[in-house]
């Protein structure tokens, strides 16, 4: 008897955990559009970029939709760090694309990926609005993140393929 008391208790942990679980991920998904409307500036490209990985936060939207422009920042790989940037990108075209390509990739970490740690050329992604602040996307090896929003699965072709450029592009 206390065999299936047992039993029926782990199935009950179990169940709440996921309930939490999914209930998390819920509350993520809500999150607001970063960054928050208002203060609106020019997109630049940041001066350095550094390996730093933010913690996902949240799930929805990793950029606000409908940005008027799109930068593409390119770091050259050194041995020092932070990296320097070594050239800026202007999208000659419409970069609600380049919006939709991040918001359409996967919030959830690919199980048994691995990372190249092989040096390489390092890129941001900063996108332009009229009415609100730049949103800065940083690619970091296998993710890309903005303000604890991160995705997965980005292809560096198709996101250096925006601007016509090869992903090694400096």
């Amino acid at each position: 008897m206390w065999i299936v008391a047992a039993a029926l208790a782990v199935v009950l942990a179990a169940a709440v955990a996921a309930v939490l679980v999914t209930r998390r991920e819920d509350d993520l998904a809500d999150g607001p559009e970063v960054p928050a409307a208002g203060s609106p500036s020019p997109a630049s490209c940041p001066a350095t970029w550094d390996d730093t990985f933010v913690r996902p936060q949240r799930r929805g939207p990793l950029v606000p939709r409908e940005p008027s422009e799109a930068l593409l920042c390119t770091y050259a790989f050194t041995p020092e760090r932070p990296l320097r940037l070594s050239a800026t990108h202007r999208l000659a075209g419409d970069a609600t694309r380049v919006a939709g390509y991040f918001n359409g990739l996967t919030t959830r970490r690919p199980e048994g990926t691995s990372c190249s740690l092989e040096g390489h050329t390092e890129h941001i992604v900063v996108l332009g609005y009229p009415d609100r602040a730049p949103a800065v996307v940083t690619d970091r090896q296998c993710a890309w993140d903005q303000a604890g929003g991160v995705r997965y699965l980005a292809d560096l072709r198709t996101v250096t393929g925006f601007w016509a450029l090869d992903r090694n592009a400096v």
